[in-house]
């Protein structure tokens, strides 16, 4: 990717990122706009490449994670649009980040443990809110049609994947924190229940798998938080595609400390990646 393409990547994360800030409604003179943000974000995954979607979720993250953290803590939100539309716009937006800027979200938790530990709780709070707004009318559902149940599962799969990526990186000592027993005992139901019906339908029932498994231990299953940790997210591996021999990373991006790399040959090649490049995702926090 030449520098005029690079630009145009980066001018358009730019006019991505500046819509999805005013329907936050964190500019002046604008509010929040649930619908429109999760009818923009089904174009993302069907309209644009990866490479622009990762460019255009890691600026929303470098910029903005801090405020849709705090917002989603401090519960500011009177709006519920249901666990199935991923409850607000707020909370629309972390499976994005979780999925195509995931070191911005990893090192958001990691780098302070209770403001990691607080937008677990507050990730977790919400979604079980949600659930019972929503009532018994989940369990209840007779979801026979293929399409259906695919939507369903995807739907909740995506909510939970991020709380279950929170956990994972939320600093041992504080995870039991997270979520009173009450809730953890409602979930670890809704879990096991969830698995039974959909795990030998739908691959991405894993999720409600791993909740299930991490939640009936106390304290939460560890083993299962490692691996998920190791398998989403892990800062540990050489980031470029074509290393041989990723497991051998031994220093971060100074920039945006969310990738490592083996050599600087490597992160020369990954910064500019025909394919995908880092410059186009690096940023500097200031969190």
């Amino acid at each position: 990717m030449g520098a005029r393409g690079s630009a145009e990547l980066t001018d358009f994360a730019k006019h991505q990122v500046d819509m999805f800030v005013n329907l936050l409604g964190l500019t002046p003179g604008t509010s929040l706009h649930s619908a429109a943000i999760l009818e923009i974000l089904d174009q993302e995954y069907w309209t644009h490449t990866s490479t622009q979607t990762a460019a255009v979720f890691s600026r929303l993250a470098a910029l903005h994670l801090p405020i849709i953290a705090e917002t989603i803590q401090n519960e500011l939100i009177d709006e519920d649009l249901g666990i199935h539309d991923l409850v607000n716009g707020y909370i629309a937006l972390l499976p994005a980040i979780e999925k195509h800027a995931t070191g911005y979200l990893v090192k958001y938790v990691t780098t302070n443990k209770k403001r990691g530990a607080a937008l677990t709780e507050g990730v977790a709070r919400c979604l079980y809110k949600s659930l019972e707004n929503v009532g018994d009318a989940i369990s209840s559902l007779d979801i026979t049609q293929v399409e259906m149940r695919h939507i369903f599962v995807n739907a909740f799969s995506s909510a939970f994947s991020v709380l279950l990526c929170l956990l994972a990186h939320t600093s041992p000592e504080l995870r039991s924190r997270t979520m009173s027993p009450t809730m953890v005992t409602r979930l670890t139901h809704l879990f096991k229940s969830w698995t039974d019906r959909y795990m030998q339908l739908e691959p991405n029932a894993a999720v409600f798998q791993n909740m299930y498994k991490v939640l009936r231990t106390t304290p939460f299953n560890a083993i299962v938080l490692d691996q998920v940790a190791d398998f989403r997210g892990s800062q540990a591996r050489c980031a470029y595609d074509g290393c041989t021999d990723p497991s051998k990373s031994v220093f971060q991006c100074k920039t945006c400390r969310t990738v490592s790399y083996c050599s600087k040959s490597h992160q020369t090649e990954h910064w500019d990646d025909l394919e995908a490049p880092h410059k186009a995702v690096c940023y500097k926090t200031r969190w």
